[in-house]
């Protein structure tokens, strides 16, 4: 009984740790430069996070998993800027 539980608590870490570290995909998360919309919005996310996922460098093992996360995240945002989508600052929860 101690393991799993032991288990499931280090899954639930993992999975709050990567929810935080991922990059915003909510329309209310961004200014709209351009006021192009929420259907424009879901179409240029869409191709950034396509875009941002064939782009990533992959390397022989040499970069951890959070490197390859930050330089994808990194890429993505980049991608929505071009676009004219900025991200709002966030209040902190701390």
């Amino acid at each position: 009984m101690g393991k799993r539980f032991l288990s499931i608590i280090v899954i639930f870490v993992l999975v709050l740790i990567f929810l935080g570290c991922n990059a915003d995909t909510n329309y209310q998360a961004y200014k709209d430069l351009k006021k192009q919309g929420e259907k424009v919005f879901i179409q240029n996310l869409r191709s950034c996070q396509e875009f941002s996922a064939q782009n990533v460098k992959r390397s022989e093992g040499s970069k951890a998993a959070g490197e390859l996360l930050r330089e994808k995240n990194f890429i993505f945002y980049s991608c929505m800027k071009k676009k004219y989508w900025i991200l709002k600052k966030q209040k902190t929860k701390f």
